[in-house]
């Protein structure tokens, strides 16, 4: 929440500085925008969330992937990774 708070007061700061240099649009304007925004990211923000909840559910659902061999594991990344470089 603190977090979310220090973000708030970081857009507020921006939002007033937006609207004192470019005297643009209404404050109330400027202020209905970036509530817009706000919203927009906020639901981004919720339908990413929303996705990775119903991905790890498909995960889980799906099984128990067995023993995993992370020397393999490695072996194969560092081949890819090599071969993405090449």
């Amino acid at each position: 929440m603190l977090s979310r708070m220090a973000s708030l007061s970081q857009e507020t700061e921006a939002l007033a500085r937006r609207v004192a240099v470019a005297n643009s649009l209404p404050v109330d304007d400027e202020i209905l925008q970036a509530l817009r925004l706000m919203e927009a990211a906020e639901q981004q923000e919720a339908e990413k969330l929303e996705t990775l909840r119903q991905d790890w559910k498909e995960g889980v659902e799906s099984g128990d992937a067995g023993e995993l061999d992370f020397t393999e594991l490695k072996k194969e990344a560092r081949s890819r990774l090599a071969a993405s470089k090449a």
